[in-house]
């Protein structure tokens, strides 16, 4: 509405529901006075870009930057002044100004101080502010914040040409060398604010009275009161780890664990053991390797004992190459050596010593020769093209075997490749593309990316609703993509071609001894010929 709303020689613009003489918006006298109105309880607003810039609240105050004002003037911002800011109609000056610590508490946490007794805090006019009971070098500072933000104390140079900002703590050390001189404490408040536990202390120690120079210790508090050390860098610059008097570059008492390669001089370290390392490839060149032996004797590499299992190499499911073979990782509780690839040697032995047998009977090689007759011989080549190449195969299947006769397959632990692709995981949870009859317990062989390297590692399943599954998985993994190989079985077949090359023998016997008989039945039938044609 813009005209005549209830005032005379006025003319005014409001909504049609306030155009009357309190509720109007604008309005300007034939001298031309103009007068700037809100409804009672409302606020004027002063936007740009429909953006708040400022706003006079319904109490009086005026906020810039601010749209909930609690004083006169309230500025969420910086404030530029050419002029000098007055109080009580004096000129208020900030040399030698003088506050009292209570004021300056009050002040910090917005409360107006202006007009109180100002005695506690000194400002020399150079640059230096003291809150203190006297302007003497022994100074305190507190400062606290209690609306829901972070207390904070800035330190930094006022202008651009090189300056440096620092904060000095100085103590005051007496003829002892065990003093904590100087002290940056770390507390924090119970909920009621009432009481403090202390969390952390840096502190400098004095080792040398006479040369004056200190250490710098790190204290942590287990129960919020009792200070330990728990790290301290020396003044030759040597740092201690659980050690207060370190002699090297880092001294640590007790274990490290560490998920990266330790170099020496840019070299990658060996560990200082008998094996040295060349890239991927480790190696022993003296004497001989024992696996549960001390003393291995009949070879370069002699393993005793049938539990756990030798492993090598390690290469990405995520990036299948190809190129060659690579032993890859087993798990089995059978097993002396347990390789998932080829083994090559110029000869194999098997222990066959009549000493150390039960033997039973002589086998029938009729009987052995009907088996043979049945297995199934089946060209082939294996999922897992990693761990075992990409040729085609010739060889049996244990399931068959078994079926045949159970002594010829044995059963291990291991994890079968029943998956074999690559998924997105979303906090630890797995969306699978079909059933692949899983199990809540089943363990995963899974591959992972953590510092850029890739990891095989062996993870529960924790729970399966339909295709969706989760997995446990501490790991910190670097993407939200994992490889899942397939899952731990515990009747992983295997089959035992000794004795398969027992029943070839004496299948050959049967063979050999039917084919004597027909040789000797040839011989007689000729002789009988002969005699009877009289040659």
């Amino acid at each position: 509405f813009i005209g005549n709303v209830g005032h005379a020689n006025w003319a005014g613009i409001a909504h049609e529901d306030c155009a009357n003489t309190t509720d109007y918006a604008l309005l300007q006298n034939t001298n031309g006075t103009t007068l700037l109105n809100s409804k009672s309880g409302r606020a004027i607003e002063f936007k740009q870009g429909n953006s708040e810039i400022m706003r006079i609240a319904s109490n009086g105050n005026v906020g810039i930057g601010d749209s909930t004002p609690s004083y006169k003037l309230d500025v969420a911002g910086d404030i530029n002044l050419t002029g000098d800011i007055y109080i009580n109609g004096a000129v208020k000056a900030f040399e030698n100004t003088q506050l009292s610590q209570e004021q300056v508490e009050d002040y910090i946490n917005g409360l107006v101080v202006a007009g109180s007794n100002i005695t506690k805090t000194y400002d020399d006019g150079a640059g230096t502010l003291t809150i203190a009971a006297s302007n003497v070098w022994t100074t305190a500072l507190h400062i606290t914040k209690d609306d829901g933000t972070n207390g904070q104390l800035l330190v930094e140079p006022v202008s651009t040409t090189g300056e440096t900002g620092k904060i000095t703590i100085r103590g005051h050390r007496n003829a002892s060398t065990s003093n904590n001189s100087s002290q940056l404490l770390f507390e924090n408040y119970d909920n009621d604010l009432t009481a403090s536990n202390k969390l952390g202390m840096i502190s400098g120690i004095v080792s040398n009275v006479t040369t004056n120079v200190g250490d710098l210790a790190f204290f942590t508090y287990s129960d919020g009161s009792t200070a330990s050390e728990s790290m301290r860098i020396n003044s030759s610059g040597n740092i201690g780890i659980g050690d207060s008097s370190p002699s090297y570059k880092l001294d640590v008492a007790g274990d490290i664990n560490f998920t990266g390669t330790i170099y020496n001089n840019g070299v990658e370290f060996s560990g200082g053991s008998e094996w040295n390392r060349n890239g991927n490839k480790i190696y022993y060149n003296t004497d001989n390797v024992g696996i549960g032996t001390n003393n291995p004797s009949n070879a370069k590499l002699e393993i005793n004992g049938t539990n756990g299992s030798v492993s090598f190499g390690v290469n990405s499911y995520a990036e299948l190459s190809s190129n060659g073979v690579k032993l890859g990782a087993a798990t089995t509780a059978s097993y002396s050596i347990y390789a998932s690839g080829a083994i090559a040697g110029s000869e194999f032995n098997a222990i066959s010593d009549a000493r150390v047998k039960n033997v039973k009977e002589i086998r029938d090689n009729k009987k052995d020769i009907e088996t043979l007759e049945q297995m199934n011989v089946y060209e082939f080549n294996y999922i897992d093209k990693l761990n075992y190449g990409t040729k085609d195969k010739i060889g049996f299947i244990a399931q068959d075997l078994e079926k045949l006769n159970n002594n010829l397959v044995n059963y291990s632990k291991n994890f079968i490749p029943n998956i074999f692709k690559n998924f997105k995981i979303n906090n630890n949870k797995v969306i699978l593309d079909k059933d692949y009859d899983l199990k809540i317990n089943d363990i995963l062989k899974l591959e992972i990316t953590v510092y850029s390297r890739k990891l095989l590692v062996e993870k529960k399943i924790l729970e399966i609703n339909n295709n969706e599954i989760l997995i446990e998985l501490p790991e910190m993994i670097e993407n939200n993509e994992i490889f899942i190989y397939g899952k731990k079985v515990d009747d992983f077949r295997t089959i035992n071609f000794e004795q398969i090359i027992g029943m070839n023998v004496s299948s050959i016997k049967y063979l050999y001894n039917e084919i004597k008989e027909i040789k000797d039945n040839q011989e007689k039938l000729y002789n009988l010929i002969k005699n009877k044609l009289n040659i």
